[in-house]
C-alpha cells in the first residue's frame, strides 16, 4: 500500500510540475507574442525591429508598492528578490547612453 501511496504522490507531482510547465510556456507564449508586436511598431521607425527590449518585473505580486513601507525600500535586497531583470535594464541603459562631461562653466 505504501508503495502504491508513494507512486501516485510521484504522478500527482508530476501532474502539477506539468501544469506549472504549461503555465510558464504560455506566459512565455504570450511575452514573445508582445515582444514581437512591439519589435514590428519599431521596425518603422528609426530604431529598427532590432531594438533592444528589456523585460522586467518591478514588484512581482503587487505588495509593497513603493511608499507603503519604507523600511523595505530602503532595503535593496527585499527589492531585489521581488524584481526581475531591473538591474539588467539599468545595464542596457548605461551601455546605451552617453552621459557628456559638461564644465560647470560652459552655456547651455
Amino acid at each position: 500500500q505504501q508503495q502504491k501511496d508513494d507512486a501516485d504522490d510521484e504522478k500527482s507531482n508530476n501532474k502539477n510540475s506539468e501544469s506549472a510547465k504549461s503555465m510558464a510556456d504560455i506566459i512565455q507564449d504570450k511575452l514573445d507574442k508582445k515582444i514581437n508586436a512591439i519589435r514590428k511598431t519599431f521596425k518603422k521607425t528609426k530604431f529598427g525591429k532590432q531594438v533592444q527590449i528589456v523585460c522586467i518585473t518591478a514588484n512581482r505580486d503587487g505588495n509593497q508598492a513603493p511608499g507603503q513601507n519604507t523600511q523595505f525600500d530602503h532595503n535593496i535586497d527585499a527589492i531585489h528578490q521581488k524584481s526581475d531583470n531591473i538591474q539588467v535594464l539599468i545595464d542596457a541603459i548605461l551601455r546605451t547612453i552617453h552621459i557628456s562631461d559638461r564644465k560647470q562653466q560652459s552655456l547651455l
